[in-house]
């Protein structure tokens, strides 16, 4: 039931393989839940389910979910590690809004849009983009301060205001043949002095597109070597090591830009 555990002293919860559905604010303001193990089966997380759950360091979604909704983990300052392993298309508005301790996240393969998810998730550095995004929504990293570097998939086609205010961003790589549509101030904060890294012959088509074009470092680039950040398959170990993601592929290991490690 929606908030059938609401504010409770509950430590450790497992939710069994016939639950399907856990409805919103379900174990909203759990301050002292520490640990939720699931099983397979639930297919819908309602919003705010586990929302201000301030002890909550790590969670694997399951690969039944198909459907979050909105601020699922909402306020939950000490989440380090999410999993997700179902196929679900859209992160949700406000998903991980106030995460302050989430470092770094790997965005589901199956995502082809992410809203507002990860407002002021101030200590986020990196995120992995999969092949199949298409939309970076309204104050999608509104707020990530600290957010290093972003990469676009060549399927994206939109950015809206999605990485304004990200100010220590270092550089910006994208794949996408034609500029991703931007809005006004999608870009705002960011020092337009950094490099951007595009496909090779599109450099003309950023250069005078609205928005990108505010940038003084486009720089023309074919795929790198070794590694490709944004071709990432099963096989592939992910290994986050204090916050960072690396790719281990076989007996190499390669960080989310393409540089091997040695």
């Amino acid at each position: 039931r929606g908030g059938a555990f609401a504010s409770s002293g509950l430590r450790y919860i497992r939710i069994p393989a016939d639950v399907k559905e856990i409805e919103g604010m379900a174990f909203l303001n759990c301050a002292e839940l520490d640990s939720v193990d699931f099983e397979e089966g639930v297919t819908t997380i309602g919003s705010y389910a586990f929302a201000n759950c301030t002890k909550l360091r790590s969670i694997t979604i399951p690969s039944s979910v198909t459907n979050m909704d909105a601020a699922v983990f909402q306020g939950d300052t000490s989440l380090t590690s999410v999993q997700i392993n179902g196929a679900i298309h859209v992160l949700e508005t406000d998903l991980f809004r106030g995460c302050t301790n989430l470092r770094s996240f790997d965005v589901p393969e199956s995502v082809q849009s992410i809203s507002d998810a990860f407002k002021d998730c101030v200590n986020l550095e990196y995120v992995i983009l999969h092949e199949g995004i298409v939309n970076l929504g309204y104050d999608a990293f509104y707020g990530c301060t600290n957010l290093r570097n972003i990469t676009l998939p060549s399927t994206t086609l939109h950015m809206y205001n999605s990485l304004w205010s990200c100010a220590n961003i270092e550089y910006i790589r994208t794949y996408a043949v034609n500029p991703p549509d931007c809005t006004g101030y999608c870009f705002r904060n960011i020092n337009k002095s950094i490099p951007i890294y595009v496909p090779a012959g599109s450099g003309s088509l950023y250069r005078s597109a609205e928005h990108w074009k505010s940038f003084s470092n486009i720089i023309e680039e074919g795929t790198p070597t070794g590694f490709n950040p944004i071709s990432t398959s099963n096989k592939d170990n992910k290994i986050i090591n204090n916050g960072q993601i690396f790719i281990q592929r076989g007996d190499k290991t390669y960080t989310i830009t393409g540089a091997e490690v040695k």
